[in-house]
């Protein structure tokens, strides 16, 4: 199996060519530039190689190293989707997706893609004929290191939808006096294996 060794790095150099040694040697790069910022224009790169490097050796890729840095690049994903800042960095100066440089770009949104169809996951995520295996491979390491809360989280979407159905089957009544099963101030008996309201008629003066 290859191994990658990736970082981020920041260079005030912002002419192509006192960088374009760094993406000569990269396996996989990806770079913008940041002119409509508070600071000074500068580029961000990320850059992955098929052989170990050290912070130095990269930033000696950098003609004028010194207004040069690097870090280790933890989720390229995450840190792919910071270069046009988009809609999670709302204090931040927004670039066109068009203003990226990359030489594959499927690479860098592999993983755990927040641009993935929220709908899709959802379902995904209902499966039950879709094993942790799939799901974390298509899903990456969001899917794994969140397992717990995603857990969580259908759980109590099967026990909504459950409700809901019942509801909308009749064998929930509501009246105008009754409250809302949804709200946080409410706490219905429930059934916590199987989500199921234990149904108590409320008793009406004659």
């Amino acid at each position: 199996m290859e191994r990658f060794y990736s970082f981020k790095v920041v260079t005030y150099n912002t002419d192509e060519s006192s960088f374009q040694p760094l993406l000569d040697k990269a396996f996989k790069w990806a770079w913008i530039l940041h002119d409509k910022d508070k600071t000074d224009p500068h580029i961000h790169i990320l850059c992955t190689f098929k052989q170990n490097k050290s912070f130095e050796q990269v930033r000696k890729m950098v003609e004028g190293e010194q207004n040069t840095f690097a870090r280790k690049m933890e989720d390229k994903y995450q840190d792919f989707i910071y270069l046009p800042h988009s809609e999670d960095f709302p204090d931040k100066a927004l670039y066109n997706e068009t203003d990226i440089h990359c030489n594959d770009i499927g690479f860098f949104q592999r993983g755990a893609k927040k641009s993935v169809d929220n709908e899709e996951f959802v379902t995904d995520l209902l499966d039950s004929n879709m094993t942790y295996r799939q799901k974390a491979i298509k899903y990456g390491r969001d899917y794994i290191r969140n397992f717990m809360t995603y857990e969580k989280f259908i759980k109590m979407l099967r026990m909504q939808e459950n409700i809901l159905q019942r509801i909308e089957n009749g064998e929930i009544k509501l009246d105008t006096n009754s409250y809302n099963p949804f709200e946080t101030h409410v706490q219905p008996e429930i059934d916590p294996e199987t989500g199921e309201i234990i149904d108590h008629k409320k008793k009406t003066e004659e």
